[in-house]
């Protein structure tokens, strides 16, 4: 493996550790163990594979795999590591995302923190390279409810608490209610002739929401080529006269992740209704036959994520299906000037 070396002026003194480039494929296995490790950790009931490790560390165009990450070995054992990869906003705003794992025998030596800064720096030298963006940038942290030692770095590093996630669970032992389709709007089976469709549809609902990037080609490549893309589980909703995607839930299984934890978890997730549909309940009749689907699989419950300032008052409707709070993630951010200047 091909270790070219970066000196960090403001490391901690750990014996052996050092920094290096990051080498995408070779380095996937490792990361892959990195981040279960961390998850199990921290209670984080997720699973990644060395595959999906190395597809979100392809160089693309928001992202340079030689210079966008960076790793921290201690004795020529990979410890932690972490990335940047930036959007442009849909308000002009340019989102700077920063992600670090750090295995949790080396945590509390100053690891992450190092790696923090780095990021914050190779931001700022991405930013200068860039047009100006028209609403600013600013740099994004994400921690779940469990992550103590996470949430304590971004508020020590001067970031503030910007966004709430709420992710919410449904027993499917519960009764589900049944939400019938208005006249005019009827369910369709998605096929690779409306894939695209579907995914324009998806993007497209998502324009008023906080945070919202527009879609790319290479994110509509990604998204086909993802482990949980499972075209067969969606329910979409066309208008018919139309010939239009009124509304959809791009259902999906993890079964990688449901044999790990011993459960049987629908997620019911990409819940959008287009703007000139809204407050007819389509959303809630495509959950409710998500719902059912799921149960008529011999899965016992569901699970979503959702903004729970959004606007549009989706939270209410998940409630209304059953669906409550089981975690709460918060999106840290800080203003890309004031952590250069630091």
């Amino acid at each position: 493996m091909n270790k070219r070396i970066i000196p960090i002026h403001d490391a901690p003194k750990v014996p052996g550790l050092t920094f290096r480039v990051l080498n995408g494929q070779e380095d996937s296995e490792r990361m892959a163990s990195i981040i279960l490790t961390s998850n199990e950790f921290d209670g984080q009931e997720s699973v990644v594979d060395a595959e999906e490790v190395r597809r979100w560390y392809e160089s693309s165009s928001r992202f340079d795999v030689q210079r966008d990450a960076l790793c921290a070995e201690i004795d020529g054992e990979l410890a932690a590591f972490g990335r940047v990869r930036w959007r442009d906003r849909s308000d002009g705003v340019r989102r700077f995302d920063l992600a670090a794992f750090v295995h949790p025998a080396w945590r509390g030596r100053g690891i992450g923190r190092a790696l923090l800064r780095w990021l914050e720096r190779r931001s700022g030298e991405i930013s200068g390279a860039l047009p100006a963006a028209s609403g600013g940038s600013i740099l994004n942290i994400t921690a779940q409810q469990s992550q103590a030692a996470l949430h304590a770095i971004a508020r020590a590093a001067g970031y503030e608490p910007l966004r709430y996630e709420r992710y919410m669970r449904r027993d499917l032992v519960e009764p589900i209610p049944d939400a019938l389709l208005p006249a005019g709007f009827e369910f369709r089976a998605a096929t690779a002739a409306n894939y695209r469709t579907i995914w324009e549809a998806d993007d497209r609902g998502f324009e008023d929401h906080w945070g919202h990037a527009p879609g790319t080609e290479e994110d509509y490549q990604a998204w086909l080529q993802c482990r949980t893309f499972q075209p067969e589980l969606w329910r979409v909703i066309w208008h018919i006269e139309s010939d239009r995607v009124a509304a959809q839930v791009l259902n999906f299984f993890d079964q990688k992740e449901n044999e790990r934890f011993g459960r049987l978890r629908g997620y019911t997730e990409s819940i959008t209704t287009q703007k000139e549909f809204r407050r007819m309940g389509l959303a809630r009749a495509a959950l409710c036959a998500s719902m059912h689907m799921f149960r008529s699989m011999g899965f016992t419950e569901t699970y979503l994520g959702t903004d729970s300032q959004n606007l549009s008052g989706s939270y209410r409707v998940y409630e209304w299906c059953g669906y409550r709070t089981t975690n709460l993630e918060t999106t840290y951010s800080k203003n890309i000037a004031s952590a250069v200047a630091g």
